[in-house]
């Protein structure tokens, strides 16, 4: 385990390596913050300037999401506006990606309560726990579960 103040050399592979070294499940925030002044420095040149970009929304992905508006906060306050917009670039894409996992979550719980309502349309119709299983893909036990919830409706009416 090679020591942060080693490196943290101010060279690309130092900020490389102790990004790497400090991505699952830390807090990235306090890391970036030893390495503010080696950006600074990485940023004067054409290629500093692409990696520091780089870096910063691997930082932005790698991080704790109840850190990534701090992390962009901070990108802006120490290395300006440019790389502040590189940042709400990242920052779209990850609002663009949680939208995307939410409506494909959606359309999943969609279909399974679909799934879930032709189940019981089917026991109504005395159809076999099998053959609803084979037709559905549900459960059995998600099958037994929805006959229990079934009979209690019917027995509730009565």
């Amino acid at each position: 385990d090679i020591p942060d103040e080693q490196l943290n050399d101010g060279s690309a592979t130092g900020i490389l390596l102790m990004l790497l070294k400090h991505r699952r499940g830390k807090l990235i925030l306090p890391i970036l913050e030893k390495m503010w002044d080696n950006f600074k420095h990485l940023k004067k040149t054409p290629q500093g300037q692409e990696f520091v970009e780089t870096a910063l929304t691997y930082a932005l992905l790698a991080g704790r999401k109840d850190e990534k508006h701090g992390i962009m906060k901070e990108i802006g306050r120490h290395l300006g506006d440019q790389e502040e917009g590189s940042a709400m670039t990242v920052a779209s894409a990850l609002k663009q990606e949680g939208r995307l996992e939410g409506r494909q979550e959606g359309e999943r719980l969609g279909m399974q309560k679909g799934l879930e309502t032709a189940a019981m349309g089917m026991l109504k119709e005395g159809l076999a726990l099998e053959q609803i299983r084979k037709i559905t893909h549900l459960s059995k036990q998600r099958i037994t579960q929805l006959l229990t919830k079934l009979e209690h409706k019917i027995v509730g009416v009565r």
